[in-house]
């Protein structure tokens, strides 16, 4: 539904950002090594993907179109849910991850 957003980071939470666009403020959900960069006041563009739930919509960014493909792909797999997926991207590249399904290193995933 949204490609990608981009506005001033307006607020950094614990495991988000709200990027204010047109005068409206969208939260995100990103990996935490996007956070710990994160500038606020800064301008920023996120390429975004929209989970929805019975119970919720969330939007969950990436700085890349390429991470954003690996969450669409770990997600794809079963038994791993958005949370899982950008835990995965917090901790790993998407080379690394790449990397390790390419060598069925599942203990690169044990993180």
């Amino acid at each position: 539904m949204y490609a990608y957003i981009r506005g001033v980071l307006a607020l950094r939470g614990k495991d988000y950002v709200a990027l204010e666009c047109g005068g409206v403020g969208y939260k995100i959900f990103v990996t935490e090594r996007f956070l710990q960069n994160a500038k606020p006041n800064e301008e920023t563009m996120l390429y975004t993907q929209l989970i929805v739930r019975e119970e919720e919509l969330s939007l969950y960014g990436f700085p890349s179109e390429a991470e954003k493909e690996m969450f669409e792909k770990l997600i794809g797999v079963s038994g791993v849910g958005p949370k899982a997926g950008k835990a995965i991207l917090s901790e790993m590249t998407v080379a690394e991850i790449a990397s390790a399904i390419f060598s069925a290193d599942s203990k690169a995933f044990s993180k």
